[in-house]
This record gives C-alpha cells, structure tokens and sequence, in this order.
C-alpha cells in the first residue's frame, strides 16, 4: 500500500488549525491504520475526517469503525481530533451558527 499524507489538528486547542496542520505520511487505508500511525496515543479521541460536499465544499464525517475506510479530501486524509475529555459532559453547550454565504451557480 502507497504511503498517504494525512493532516490533522486538534479542534479547540491553543495554536491548532485547520490552515497550519500537523502532518504524518504513512501508508493508511482504515480509522486502523489511522490510529495505528497516529502520533499520540492518548485515550478520549474522537476523529472527524473531511469529505468532498458539492453544496459547501466540505463537511467532517465522524468514523467510529477501525475497518471504514478513510475519505480523503483533495487526495489526503485530513482529520478533526477532538478531546473528548476537555468537554463538559451533561452540560448543554451553546450553539453559535453564522450565516454562510451559498453560490447558487
């Protein structure tokens, strides 16, 4: 299997963001090799990966299966890490939605 360059950064954290990602090429097909190749191995992660959308451009896929395999966006696999630990359980958090633009094109 080809080696696949996947981005990632963690959603919410201090100098993480989807313009300046970190990176690791690895060959990787499944959420198992993701996690396999992955560089920290920390419990309470939850990955969203970014899939084509022809509507918005993008969207972020929650994959939960080691055996799915990986979307990949623009030819690489580019993950959302969230720390399931730094989130309030219980609690309701507040939704902040902006307005976005739609070309109707």
């Amino acid at each position: 299997m080809a080696s696949t360059m996947c981005l990632y950064y963690y959603h919410g954290s201090r100098g993480e963001s989807l313009e300046e990602p970190n990176a690791f090429e690895k060959p990787v097909s499944t959420l198992g090799d993701f996690l396999l190749h992955f560089p920290t191995a920390q419990e309470g992660l939850h990955f969203r990966f970014q899939v084509d959308d022809q509507r918005s451009g993008y969207v972020w896929k929650d994959v939960v299966d080691p055996k799915e395999v990986l979307p990949k966006y623009r030819g690489r696999v580019c993950a959302q890490v969230l720390r399931l630990s730094t989130m309030n359980a219980g609690e309701p958090q507040p939704t902040s939605l902006k307005k976005k633009a739609v070309d109707k094109s």
